[in-house]
């Protein structure tokens, strides 16, 4: 092979590599839900564990899942988060907020921020004090039937149901996630957040990066804080 033949093949080698890699698809638990506020102000924290390659685009919703699809006609909202210019390391926290103060205040790109990435936001996003459930998917639209390989985590705070017809505040588990595994249930909560223990944290560390590991860990019910009459995060 002449040396111009090797540069060139090197070149298109180099490319397609990273082609692969700002391509690769997320799995399930990839992404995981450590915190949630329903009292106002809402605030929902992610934490990757696994790396996320730049520009990578989640859809983060509060529809319900019936079984088969998202609720129709679709009566809650959603994100669509794309990640930086740069990679997310495993381990890296991603903060979601909201000013909102009252029940009904949906989430809107004035009322709300992010503070690793952009976001855009569709409908009637917010979360519910009475139930709710959170779902991230690793696609880079919306749609009322992903295919259930899209879903990378659930959160709940209630149980999921398992019989029965889904409300704005119920929803079904798509067969892909397993609870405390790639998806948490609190029975029921308002705000909670994993604090590596059940008391309230002003700070949590945690040194494991083994993803298998820390998804164990994240779902452990007994490391989490619950607090049902204000802010927890």
């Amino acid at each position: 092979m002449t040396i111009k033949r090797l540069i060139k093949f090197l070149l298109f080698y180099t490319f397609f590599i990273g082609f692969a890699n700002l391509s690769k698809a997320q799995t399930a638990g990839d992404l995981a839900v450590i915190a949630a506020n329903a009292v106002k102000p809402d605030k929902i924290k992610i934490i990757a564990l696994n790396t996320i390659p730049s520009s990578s685009t989640f859809i983060i919703t509060d529809n319900p899942w019936t079984g088969t699809q998202f609720k129709s006609p679709a009566t809650e909202g959603y994100l669509t988060w794309t990640s930086p210019s740069y990679a997310i390391t495993p381990g890296t926290v991603i903060t979601f907020s909201s000013t909102t103060t009252t029940g009904s205040s949906n989430w809107t790109t004035a009322n709300s921020s992010v503070d690793i990435g952009t976001y855009t936001i569709n409908g009637s996003f917010a979360i519910a004090t009475l139930d709710d459930n959170i779902f991230i998917l690793f696609r880079s639209s919306w749609t009322l039937t992903p295919s259930v390989s899209d879903f990378i985590w659930g959160y709940n705070t209630d149980a999921w149901i398992t019989t029965g017809t889904v409300t704005s505040n119920t929803s079904y588990l798509p067969s892909t996630l397993t609870n405390f595994n790639t998806a948490f249930s609190a029975t029921p909560v308002y705000d909670a957040y994993f604090a590596n223990g059940n008391s309230s944290q002003t700070s949590v560390s945690v040194s494991n990066t083994n993803k298998c590991a820390m998804v164990s860990l994240l779902t452990n019910t007994t490391k989490w804080f619950y607090n049902n009459t204000s802010t927890a995060t």
